[in-house]
């Protein structure tokens, strides 16, 4: 119950930001860092749901990819993202449409990410990753 609670405390506060409205001349360009950060976080779900498309799984490929849709939904419109649909190519009997479609809309984020100046942390080896960190 608690957690019902606190997802709808989420929504609603979420809704009635949006709601608000920005002083005129206010129209801040996005920041493509946090896209950066957004992506940097959530590219796992990436790698999950071509996991599970590589395994042939539909349920567990569908289930990710709906997450994976979800944000990309609302992340996209953030950042003027267009190219975001992933979910109408889901067939469960062939899921390398799905798949080759997900690519797709990954690289759609990472070129915007780099058109915009933004840097994505990535590593080749773990030992790349802890001489840098």
């Amino acid at each position: 119950m608690k957690q019902r609670s606190s997802a709808l405390e989420i929504k609603n506060t979420k809704e009635f930001l949006n709601t608000l409205e920005k002083p005129p001349g206010t129209n801040i360009p996005p920041d493509f860092s946090e896209l950066a950060s957004w992506y940097q976080e959530l590219c796992y779900t990436w790698r999950r749901v071509y996991h599970w498309c590589d395994k042939s799984d539909p349920v567990n490929t569908y289930i990710w990819g709906c997450m994976l849709q979800n944000e990309v939904n609302e992340w996209g419109a953030r950042f003027g993202i267009t190219d975001t649909d992933i979910l109408s190519s889901y067939n469960a009997n062939d899921l390398s449409s799905f798949c080759n479609q997900a690519k797709k809309v990954e690289l759609s984020f990472r070129q915007a990410i780099e058109k915009n100046g933004a840097k994505l942390d990535e590593y080749e080896t773990i030992e790349d990753f802890l001489r840098v960190n």
